[in-house]
């Protein structure tokens, strides 16, 4: 990992200052845009370097990026929006597809932000919506937008994907063999199979449901948190996922102790009546 020293990270803050200071006429929002993407540029291009770095080294690759006054005007030009594309960078609260599409329906952005959140708090809707999200974004990264935006990590998406996809798959197949293994268990001891009402094993015929909406709404809330969205949003994102899962644990668990219920009241009715149940019975009372 790569250390910097004092004086190397005053001089970093220094040429985003001087850069800055060329924009004096951008609105603010897209200056701090352009600046943040210059910062993030100048990130990616020392994360190359392990250990301590010299202040020569550091020197060569603000140099690379050029003078910071004509390196900030030229990305404020890049950034411009064009009228093709559905993602509005400067003034995005995620990856900008409400605010580009409301500038190309010209609107209020808060409308279509509004429109998009009542829209996802209709369950089937919401993989959707992700879905179309995330697919306006990509469509316009590719097409014309890898100028303009900050560049996407795909190691690090395919990573979160990899993560979220382990958990669910990891959690589903544990419950899985519980729910095969608890019948299993209760025929090798009572000798007889094991026939519960769906309101106890309701988790064996709702499995699969839930396993496709924890992949539905999971996995694209992943991509969407290993993208280029603002710093505090990106961790944010991360939480809701981990909250997701965490949930999607808890419903697990929920049905598998439905399913051990279940198993005790049906014990409890099919040996009811016999010498060796009474006597516990009055022990217990």
């Amino acid at each position: 990992m790569l250390k910097l020293t004092e004086n190397q990270e005053r001089r970093i803050t220094r040429y985003l200052r001087d850069a800055g200071e060329t924009l004096g006429a951008v609105p603010q929002a897209e200056r701090e845009a352009v600046l943040t993407r210059l910062n993030a540029r100048i990130e990616r291009e020392l994360s190359r370097y392990t250990g301590t770095m010299e202040d020569a080294d550091l020197e060569r690759v603000l140099n690379r990026f050029g003078d910071p006054g004509q390196t900030a005007t030229q990305s404020a030009i890049s950034t411009q929006p064009t009228l093709t594309t559905f993602v509005s960078w400067p003034d995005r609260v995620w990856l900008g597809v409400c605010s580009g599409v409301a500038r190309k329906l010209d609107i209020d952005a808060s409308i279509v932000r509004i429109i998009a959140v009542l829209l996802g708090l209709v369950l089937p809707l919401l993989p959707l919506l992700l879905a179309a999200y995330l697919a306006t974004f990509f469509w316009d990264y590719y097409t014309e937008g890898r100028r303009v935006l900050e560049p996407i990590d795909l190691l690090r998406v395919a990573k979160a994907i990899a993560a979220t996809l382990g958990v669910v798959l990891a959690l589903h197949f544990g419950a899985w063999f519980l729910i095969v293994f608890i019948p299993h268990a209760y025929q090798a001891i009572a000798a007889q199979p094991l026939l519960l009402d769906r309101s106890w094993n309701w988790l064996t015929y709702d499995a699969g449901s839930w396993l496709f909406w924890a992949l539905a709404v999971g996995l694209p809330l992943s991509v969407l948190s290993a993208l280029p969205v603002p710093k505090a949003w990106s961790g944010t994102l991360r939480k809701v996922v981990q909250a997701g899962l965490a949930l999607y644990a808890i419903l697990l668990c929920y049905g598998v102790a439905c399913i051990l219920v279940g198993v005790i009241l049906r014990g409890v009715e099919e040996f009811s009546g016999t010498v060796g149940t009474d006597a516990v019975f009055s022990l217990i009372r």
